[in-house]
């Protein structure tokens, strides 16, 4: 809630100085996350939820 909090309150500024260019910074970190959520994360498809806690 921090950062949400953090980004509500510098959107505007960031707009007003970046203009458009703001929507590809954020599209620039959605990109990151899902690289991230990709290549790091298990994949959980047909596991049972018992077996989850072990790594």
């Amino acid at each position: 809630m921090f950062f949400t909090f953090l980004i509500e309150k510098v959107f505007l500024q960031m707009l007003c100085h970046f203009k458009f260019g703001l929507f590809f910074f954020f599209a620039a970190f959605t990109v990151m996350m899902f690289i991230f959520v990709h290549f790091f994360l298990q994949e959980t498809k047909g596991i049972p939820i018992e077996e989850m806690w072990v790594v």
